[in-house]
């Protein structure tokens, strides 16, 4: 979670997500990974979307941001879907 707002909007969570990926999938040997976000956390799950994770189910009303309840969308990725954002 990155609480700094004057960070938003610049590509660390991209950079972030990107980088613990790579590292899962070519160092750690993992088959595949997962995550999820709140559907309220667009920039979240368009940095999923980006890196090749799938949807894969939701968790209707599960997160509570106020007094209000948000689903919680579930993504998942396997090593050959995964697009890096890495420069090679």
């Amino acid at each position: 979670m990155i609480g700094e707002k004057r960070f938003w909007g610049k590509g660390i969570g991209s950079e972030t997500i990107s980088l613990l990926s790579e590292y899962a999938f070519n160092e750690l040997s993992m088959r595949k990974l997962t995550g999820g976000a709140m559907s309220s956390n667009k920039p979240m799950l368009n940095i999923f979307d980006r890196l090749g994770f799938v949807r894969e189910g939701v968790r209707r009303k599960q997160d509570r941001v106020g007094s209000a309840f948000v689903d919680h969308i579930l993504f998942g990725c396997f090593r050959n879907e995964f697009k890096s954002l890495l420069k090679p």
